[in-house]
């Protein structure tokens, strides 16, 4: 499996549409768009921004979603990938709320991850 793949199996592993870079204008909700920055194991600690994006009055439902990604990457999650793995673990802050101006029933999460990339190429 290349890096691209091993990052969208693990974003697309939330029971969510997950996107790559962006989502289509008038995709449903709830869905994620994550960056797929990728490197190698001479880079260091590669960030990864996760937009996560749901519609309703309520809080619950992402606060839930944002618990659920928490905790499967707790401490830290290996991803098999050719030539290694990636290790994915929470930045710092790891959650921030986002507002939509268009419409206040719109909730985001902004959430930073950090990728390391244990490949040589």
């Amino acid at each position: 499996m290349t890096k691209a793949a091993a990052l969208y199996t693990f974003f697309s592993g939330f029971g969510l549409p997950a996107y790559p870079t962006a989502a289509e204008a008038d995709t449903a909700f709830p869905y994620l768009v994550y960056e797929p920055n990728i490197g190698s194991i001479d880079d260091g600690s590669v960030p990864i921004v996760v937009n996560l994006w749901y519609y309703g009055k309520s809080e619950l439902n992402i606060n839930a979603k944002v618990q659920e990604i928490s905790t499967a990457i707790g401490g830290g999650v290996y991803l098999p990938c050719e030539g290694g793995a990636v290790l994915i673990q929470r930045g710092s802050p790891f959650s921030q709320a986002q507002t939509d101006q268009a419409d206040d029933n719109i909730k985001g999460r902004y959430l930073q991850i950090t990728a390391e990339y244990l490949t040589q190429d």
